[in-house]
C-alpha cells in the first residue's frame, strides 16, 4: 500500500524527482551494441543511485572519523581509530 502525496504537491515527492530523473536519462542516446541486456537508462540509473549512496557512506564516515566528542569517554586501552 502506498501514500498519496497531497494533490498540489505531487511534483514534490521522491518518486516524482526519480522519474524525472529517469526521463532525462531516458531521452540520451544508446550508441552501445545491439545485444545489451541492460538498458542505458537503467545502468544510469544504477550509478544514480550508487551515487547518491557513496555521498550518505562519506557523510557518515566524516562523522565517525572526526574529533571525538568530549561527553563520550572511550574505553581504557583502546586505540583511536
Amino acid at each position: 500500500m502506498s501514500m498519496a502525496a497531497p494533490k498540489g504537491r505531487k511534483h514534490l515527492s521522491a518518486d516524482a524527482l526519480f522519474r524525472l530523473v529517469r526521463n532525462g536519462f531516458a531521452r540520451i542516446l544508446d550508441d552501445r551494441a545491439e545485444a545489451t541486456g541492460i538498458s542505458l537508462a537503467d545502468a544510469l540509473m544504477a550509478a544514480f543511485a550508487m551515487f547518491s549512496l557513496i555521498c550518505g557512506v562519506q557523510e557518515y564516515a566524516e562523522c565517525i572519523y572526526s574529533e571525538p566528542k568530549k561527553a563520550v569517554p572511550s574505553a581504557p586501552n583502546t586505540p583511536h581509530i
